[in-house]
Protein backbone atom coordinates (compact mmCIF):
# COMPACT_ATOMS: atom_id res chain seq x y z
CA UNK A 1 0.00 0.00 0.00
CA UNK A 2 1.33 3.44 -0.96
CA UNK A 3 -0.11 6.51 0.73
CA UNK A 4 -1.04 9.88 -0.68
CA UNK A 5 -0.52 11.11 -4.20
CA UNK A 6 2.06 8.40 -5.06
CA UNK A 7 -0.38 5.56 -4.44
CA UNK A 8 -3.25 7.48 -6.01
CA UNK A 9 -1.17 8.06 -9.17
CA UNK A 10 -0.60 4.30 -9.47
CA UNK A 11 -4.30 3.70 -8.91
CA UNK A 12 -5.22 6.20 -11.63
CA UNK A 13 -2.90 4.42 -14.10
CA UNK A 14 -4.13 0.91 -13.24
CA UNK A 15 -6.20 -1.08 -15.72
CA UNK A 16 -9.92 -0.56 -15.01
CA UNK A 17 -10.50 -4.21 -14.12
CA UNK A 18 -13.09 -3.69 -11.38
CA UNK A 19 -10.78 -5.20 -8.75
CA UNK A 20 -8.39 -2.32 -8.08
CA UNK A 21 -9.65 0.00 -5.37
CA UNK A 22 -8.11 2.83 -3.40
CA UNK A 23 -8.88 4.69 -0.22
CA UNK A 24 -8.13 8.41 -0.20
CA UNK A 25 -8.12 10.84 2.69
CA UNK A 26 -8.75 14.55 3.17
CA UNK A 27 -5.55 15.42 1.32
CA UNK A 28 -7.06 14.06 -1.89
CA UNK A 29 -9.38 17.06 -2.09
CA UNK A 30 -6.69 19.70 -1.60
CA UNK A 31 -3.75 18.08 -3.41
CA UNK A 32 -4.56 19.65 -6.81
CA UNK A 33 -4.18 23.13 -5.30
CA UNK A 34 -1.04 22.26 -3.32
CA UNK A 35 0.81 20.02 -5.79
CA UNK A 36 0.87 21.73 -9.19
CA UNK A 37 2.00 18.77 -11.32
CA UNK A 38 -0.05 15.83 -10.10
CA UNK A 39 0.24 12.96 -12.60
CA UNK A 40 -3.54 12.45 -12.51
CA UNK A 41 -6.75 14.48 -12.45
CA UNK A 42 -8.66 13.80 -9.24
CA UNK A 43 -12.07 14.20 -10.87
CA UNK A 44 -11.43 12.82 -14.36
CA UNK A 45 -9.22 9.80 -13.59
CA UNK A 46 -10.96 8.44 -10.49
CA UNK A 47 -14.55 7.56 -9.64
CA UNK A 48 -15.84 7.89 -6.07
CA UNK A 49 -17.71 4.82 -4.87
CA UNK A 50 -18.68 5.52 -1.28
CA UNK A 51 -17.83 7.43 1.87
CA UNK A 52 -16.13 5.01 4.24
CA UNK A 53 -16.05 7.29 7.26
CA UNK A 54 -15.32 10.71 8.64
CA UNK A 55 -12.93 11.86 11.29
CA UNK A 56 -12.47 14.85 13.52
CA UNK A 57 -9.42 17.06 13.56
CA UNK A 58 -8.11 19.07 16.48
CA UNK A 59 -5.83 22.07 16.56
CA UNK A 60 -3.34 21.62 19.40
CA UNK A 61 -0.25 23.44 20.60
CA UNK A 62 2.45 22.99 23.20
CA UNK A 63 1.39 24.21 26.64
CA UNK A 64 4.05 26.98 26.49
CA UNK A 65 2.99 28.20 23.03
CA UNK A 66 2.33 31.97 23.20
CA UNK A 67 -0.59 31.77 20.75
CA UNK A 68 -3.73 32.25 22.84
CA UNK A 69 -6.52 32.62 20.29
CA UNK A 70 -6.50 31.30 16.71
CA UNK A 71 -8.69 34.17 15.46
CA UNK A 72 -5.98 36.66 16.59
CA UNK A 73 -3.49 34.75 14.48
CA UNK A 74 -5.75 34.91 11.41
CA UNK A 75 -6.38 38.64 11.89
CA UNK A 76 -2.67 39.28 12.32
CA UNK A 77 -3.09 40.39 15.93
CA UNK A 78 -0.47 37.89 17.02
CA UNK A 79 1.86 38.13 14.04
CA UNK A 80 4.82 36.22 15.48
CA UNK A 81 2.69 33.22 16.43
CA UNK A 82 0.74 33.51 13.17
CA UNK A 83 3.89 33.47 11.08
CA UNK A 84 5.13 30.43 13.02
CA UNK A 85 1.80 28.63 12.54
CA UNK A 86 1.93 29.16 8.79
CA UNK A 87 5.66 28.48 8.49
CA UNK A 88 5.74 25.25 10.52
CA UNK A 89 3.54 23.19 8.21
CA UNK A 90 5.48 20.00 7.67
CA UNK A 91 3.54 18.61 4.70
CA UNK A 92 1.01 19.90 2.19
CA UNK A 93 -2.04 18.27 3.72
CA UNK A 94 -5.41 19.42 4.93
CA UNK A 95 -4.33 18.67 8.48
CA UNK A 96 -1.47 21.16 8.05
CA UNK A 97 -3.56 24.05 6.76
Amino acid sequence: MLPGSIGTALLAKADPDGYTLGVVFDTHAVNPSLIPNLPFDTTRDLTPIMLVGTGAMALVAHVNEPLQVVSRCRRGGDSEAGERLLRDRSAPAASAI
